[in-house]
């Protein structure tokens, strides 16, 4: 007896000798068919899965560029205002005019927050 399309089939009143076989292979190609069809819509799901980490990734990796683009920019900013301050108080002269001193210190001041005139 095999099993064949989920009927199962009495070989021994089939008078070809070979058909028992030949229905045997039919039963095990269709069985290996849909073993691939299951892993093939597997491999596809994982593909499916890895695409979507990497559109994530992807994304991710653009929203760190603009960040540290946007970081730079700031950091830039306060180094310039550093910079003009420390301008200003190498203006003062020792020792200092008072008048003058705090003239500059003022001005450090507003350079360090972004207020300079200049």
């Amino acid at each position: 007896m095999v099993k064949y399309k989920d009927q199962i089939v009495d070989c021994k009143w089939i008078n070809d000798p070979k058909q028992e076989e030949v229905i045997q292979l039919k039963a095990k190609v269709e069985e290996l068919q849909e073993e691939f069809a299951e892993d093939e819509r597997f491999l596809k799901e994982q593909i499916k899965d890895k695409d979507l980490k990497i559109e994530n990734l992807e994304y991710l990796q653009g929203m760190d560029k603009e960040l540290i683009q946007t970081l730079q920019g700031k950091v830039n900013e306060l180094q310039n205002r550093v910079d003009a301050a420390l301008s200003h108080l190498g203006d003062v002269n020792f020792p200092p005019d008072y008048e003058d001193a705090w003239e500059s210190f003022y001005k450090a001041e507003q350079a360090l927050k972004g207020e300079a005139d200049d």
